[in-house]
């Protein structure tokens, strides 16, 4: 192995002086790194840096360092002109012999020397296995010492860049991981108060709170970092991207980012999550900014943004509508707008599909034994572990009569550890055999908080209703609704629940690992909306009678020149947010010009060769053609100025006709459609 590395250093060292032409002087000792990065603070506009974890060969190149990502993920960070990049451990892959490590620490200077900003370290499970502290330093010399706790000279420490600091924590020794010096990191905390942002890196995480020594989300380094306003802590040795807000007491968010290299094929796999990269941090005063950079497209270049989301920001941040599932495109897409909705889509599992809905023109229809899971490399958006609605129109055939059967709708998994904290679940919906509405969540190690309805519900099979459960962070309480009504008391309870950073939203059942028959709907689901924010009783009244959302047709069509009559229908949902319906002309007149017009009014007056239905004040839209079988199609623009459509409101209904020419036909050379009564909603 040691050969092996030499080996591929000189590879390295050679390619990296072929391009070293004006290249960037990494600094040599802690002095020279100050300055560097005291110069970065002195420069206006935007701050940015980068992090990337687990850098070391996943087994593929035999080396320290995986060299089928470096130094090309070096080059493409390099693109955004970063201060400096933090490295959270596991630089290489690592020995048990002193002689190997400091070989491959050498590989991974040489590997990541084409990045033009400074790099700060700390180290892994990995490094320490051959490594020590003494070593580490020696090794780097450019990392800070001079304000590090005694015997962790290089590896905890801190620097100051503008408005930023960045403390470096180790969690791992040469005996093993540990608790961190708690002590030497409250103090530096402590002295951290006039800084915008501070950030915390370390190797192990805390979410996996059953398997690493950080102590979870109760444990003394979290509980500190949330107490100080930390903005986020970046952690690695799991080698995935997965953002979250673990919550118990602050905003923070940990950052897992074990991307760099290496191995990612340990199960259960997610692929949006197991990917190779790294964060760019953005600092603009008192906001910052994280995106999330992979290969998207397959170029072998990491330049492609697959995720972005704020990390701290002075303003209040927006709240609303998180993720929504209408189910109209025929699919289990959401379509929550940005910036809140990060378009976590669903995918229907067994027997799961979508057909005459509850509320609008579809819905997702479950037997028993299938299920919607929604889960893509934002889904950490959805784990609310503080205010919360859960809105859901559900209609059911069957229930079971086990306490935890008849889930309409829950955020968790169980995919790895089932006890840990990252798997927690963060909200649960289910209608128990007797009408009470149940809630449920997680906090630290798995512990549980159940909720339910004071009274039951009157319900019955086949009867479509409205369900919400309101969760208020403020007054600890539960609140159930059914069909715009308050369902019983509040229900009060002593924990919110903590992170949950890699659940996936599952509709009409418990998470997969957990599954059986009973636990899983039997009936209908439509129109999914989930808040981060508690909504007031008159919004949840207007959830449960919403807006009627349709096309019907109405009037007579008349014969023309293609036959028996022109035909107007509204494909899909005529809703003025998602703007995805079209109105379709079917069986006009061959390639002739035409024109929709609208009114409010319904009429039938005699016009050219046809019938006018639309009576009032008309509003004609732009003209189209049809095509050789006398079809056309005219989307609906509601928020363009000037498209005709843009003045449009929720609730509004207006009627619809195609009326187009047919010389050569009948006496007058025009004609019209049959007509379309559309009913306008959000």
């Amino acid at each position: 192995m040691k050969l092996r590395a030499i080996s591929m250093l000189g590879v390295l060292l050679i390619a990296y002086a072929a391009a070293a032409v004006n290249r960037f002087e990494h600094p040599q000792n802690e002095a020279e790194t100050l300055s560097l990065l005291q110069e970065s603070s002195a420069s206006t506009g935007v701050l940015r840096f980068v992090v990337a974890g687990d850098t070391q060969d996943n087994g593929s190149t035999g080396g320290g360092i995986n060299s089928n990502v470096w130094p090309q993920m070096a080059h493409d960070m390099n693109a955004h002109s970063p201060a400096f990049a933090l490295f959270p451990g596991d630089l290489v892959a690592g020995s048990t012999s002193s002689s190997v490590t400091l070989a491959e620490w050498a590989e991974w200077d040489a590997a990541t020397a084409p990045l033009t900003a400074v790099r700060l370290m700390t180290p892994g499970n990995h490094d320490m296995y051959g490594g020590t502290f003494n070593s580490w330093s020696s090794a780097f010399p450019w990392l800070p010492t001079s304000n590090s706790p005694g015997g962790e000279g290089g590896a905890s420490y801190y620097v100051d860049v503008g408005n930023t600091r960045i403390i470096s924590i180790t969690t791992d020794f040469t005996n093993g991981g540990g608790a961190p010096n708690q002590n030497w990191l409250n103090s530096v905390l402590a002295s951290s108060g006039s800084f915008d942002h501070v950030f915390v890196f370390s190797h192990r995480p805390i979410q996996f709170s059953s398997s690493e020594p950080t102590g979870g989300s109760g444990g003394a380094l979290w509980q500190s970092m949330v107490q100080n306003g930390v903005a986020a802590y970046f952690s690695g040795h799991w080698h995935r991207y997965q953002p979250d807000r673990i919550g118990a007491g602050g905003d923070t968010w940990e950052v897992l980012i074990g991307t760099g290299g290496g191995w990612q094929g340990f199960e259960p796999t997610r692929p949006y999550q197991q990917v190779k990269g790294y964060l760019l941090v953005e600092i603009a005063g008192t906001e910052a900014t994280a995106t999330f950079y992979a290969d998207g497209d397959g170029d072998g270049s990491y330049d492609d943004a697959l995720d972005t989301f704020v990390i701290q920001q002075l303003s209040a941040e927006p709240t609303g509508l998180v993720a929504h599932y209408s189910f109209e495109s025929n699919s289990a897409a959401d379509d929550a707008p940005a910036p809140l909705g990060k378009g976590i889509d669903g995918d229907l599992k067994g027997n799961a599909f979508i057909g005459t809905g509850l509320v609008g023109q579809k819905g997702v229809h479950l037997d028993g034994n299938d299920y919607v899971e929604c889960g893509a490399i934002g889904d950490y958006n959805l784990s609310i572990n503080g205010d919360l609605t859960v809105s859901i129109w559900a209609q059911y055939d069957t229930l079971g009569t086990g306490v935890w059967d008849n889930t309409m709708l829950c955020y968790g998994t169980a995919d790895y550890y089932s006890e840990d904290e990252e798997t927690n679940y963060s909200y649960w919906l289910s209608l128990l055999s007797d009408g009470t509405l149940r809630s449920f969540w997680e906090y630290e190690n798995g512990v549980n908080v159940t909720t339910d309805s004071t009274v039951p519900a009157s319900l019955s099979p086949g009867e479509a209703h409205h369900f919400a459960l309101t969760r208020d962070a403020s007054s600890m309480e539960v609140r159930f609704w059914v069909d715009g009504t308050q369902l019983g008391a509040p229900v009060g309870f002593n924990r919110l629940p903590t992170s949950g950073g890699r659940g996936m939203l599952y509709l009409g059942s418990d998470v997969v690992d957990y599954q059986t028959s009973s636990v899983e709907f039997d009936g209908v689901l439509d129109e999914v909306s989930i808040y981060n924010r508690v909504l007031t009783a008159a919004e949840i009244v207007e959830l449960a009678n919403p807006v009627p959302c349709t096309g019907t047709v109405y009037c007579g069509t008349s014969p023309n020149s293609l036959g028996t009559g022109a035909t107007l229908r509204l494909e899909g949902l005529p809703s003025l947010s998602e703007e995805s319906a079209q109105l379709a002309v079917l069986l006009a007149a061959a390639n002739k010009p035409g024109l929709i017009f609208y009114g409010p009014n319904q009429v039938s007056v005699p016009l050219g060769d046809g019938v006018r239905c639309v009576g009032g004040g008309i509003q004609r839209l732009s003209v189209i053609q049809t095509d050789p079988l006398g079809g056309a199609v005219y989307p609906l623009d509601f928020s363009t100025p000037g498209s005709g459509l843009d003045l449009i409101q929720s609730g509004d209904v207006l009627n619809f006709q195609f009326w187009f020419r047919d010389p050569g036909f009948g006496q007058a050379g025009y004609n019209l459609s049959d007509a379309v009564e559309i009913s306008f909603c959000d």
